[in-house]
């Protein structure tokens, strides 16, 4: 009897294994949440454009509104200065504090649901935005998923004639895709694979790093990375390390160093990196010369322009007045200690990257000491769990 009793408890234990393989092998590729806007699905499906569910209600990414992007009847302005984001159309709008938490409309009044900020995106809720603005919703359950679709006074089909012609082929077709996407970033570990770990070489920390018990929470907060021009020195070193750990930063270049660096600037642009302006302040009338001036000379070097600034000395009526003509201004929280050592400012900076909540704006030179801090900063804040994103705030006119 006991050989029976052993039997039963290996194919018990062989039932259960194989309950676990079957349910994560359906896990991997399960129903999600897929966009669309007026007459066409929003591909490709990523994380960047797929509608949160958070308390029971939708929240949708703010930058499916882009009119750059997309065909809506809606304009999206968003300042990294002030870290504001707005909708708006000619005749309405809607103004979302992240810093203060609180949403109002043109006249100031409030009440309206706040947005929400999760890894490197910035969402909105999705009843307030279209009970606001005028925009229609209808959402259907699909073998693939929940299909929202938000229409505007643009969508020539109805929701029954979109849906009859989308499911079968363009959802169908990006559903495919994402999962295919999604096992290309997460492949199967091999059978043959060791679990046995690895013996690895310790390398020096800039600092006794404590032991991480909200790690998660690192997933929320989203860093951004800026160079300002000084020397040049560490320039080609940093777009070395921001290959090789896969990374995008936004380079702030003066008009009167676009010549000497064009070869550089080819090179960012090819990575994926993008080029902002830098201006010292001074009048608003002098500093729109000089962007106008380095745009001439951005298109001349590496057919590009931008509308993205950095004023040095942070004079107010200068920002004030290049984002009423349309500029985003960076404005950074994180910044290089002066005077330091290389492994302290490291340090600093990823103290001062840990105490946000939120978003993160390290602003680093382009000399050889920003080269060596951002080699010990990337690896570290990788693997803390930090998102990425490049930050280019497009602001739109009005």
């Amino acid at each position: 009897m006991n050989w029976k009793k052993c039997l039963l408890s290996l194919l018990c234990a062989a039932a259960i294994v194989l309950g676990i393989s079957l349910s994560g092998a359906q896990a991997a590729e399960g129903k999600i949440t897929i966009l669309a806007l007026n007459d066409q699905v929003i591909t490709p499906i990523s994380s960047t454009n797929m509608p949160l569910k958070v308390g029971g209600t939708y929240y949708l990414p703010y930058t499916v509104f882009d009119p750059a992007v997309v065909d809506v009847d809606l304009g999206v302005k968003y300042s990294l200065r002030d870290n504001v984001l707005t909708l708006y159309t000619k005749q309405a709008l809607l103004k979302y504090d992240l810093n203060a938490g609180t949403c109002e409309d043109r006249d100031g009044n409030t009440g309206y649901t706040r947005a929400v900020v999760r890894g490197s995106m910035i969402y909105v809720s999705m009843p307030s935005v279209c009970s606001f603005f005028g925009i229609q919703s209808y959402q259907e359950a699909t073998p693939y998923g929940q299909v929202i679709r938000l229409t505007t006074s643009s969508a020539v089909l109805s929701d029954r004639d979109f849906m009859d012609s989308a499911l079968s082929t363009s959802i169908a077709d990006a559903y495919k895709k994402y999962w295919q996407a999604q096992e290309s970033l997460n492949p199967s570990p091999s059978p043959s694979q060791s679990v046995s770990p690895s013996p690895s070489v310790s390398t020096p920390s800039p600092s006794p790093s404590p032991t991480n018990t909200d790690s998660d929470d690192k997933r929320y907060v989203t860093v951004s990375l800026a160079f300002r021009h000084t020397d040049g020195t560490g320039l080609a070193d940093i777009l070395d390390i921001l290959a090789r750990e896969n990374r995008s930063a936004l380079f702030f270049m003066p008009t009167d160093a676009i010549g000497d660096n064009a070869a550089l600037i080819r090179r960012m642009v090819g990575e994926g990196h993008s080029v902002g302006l830098s201006v010292g302040g001074g009048p608003a009338s002098d500093a729109a010369q000089m962007l106008s001036e380095g745009n001439r000379l951005l298109e001349l070097a590496a057919h590009m322009n931008t509308r993205t600034v950095l004023v040095e000395n942070e004079d107010e009526d200068t920002i004030a007045a290049l984002e009423a003509d349309g500029w985003s201004v960076w404005s950074g929280n994180v910044s290089l200690p002066e005077s330091a050592s290389v492994s302290y400012s490291a340090s600093y900076i990823l103290r001062s990257v840990d105490s946000k909540r939120s978003l993160a704006y390290i602003t680093l030179d382009d000399d050889t000491r920003s080269a060596q801090i951002l080699d010990i900063i990337l690896p570290t804040l990788k693997e803390d769990g930090y998102s990425f994103r490049l930050a280019v705030g497009e602001a739109l006119g009005w």
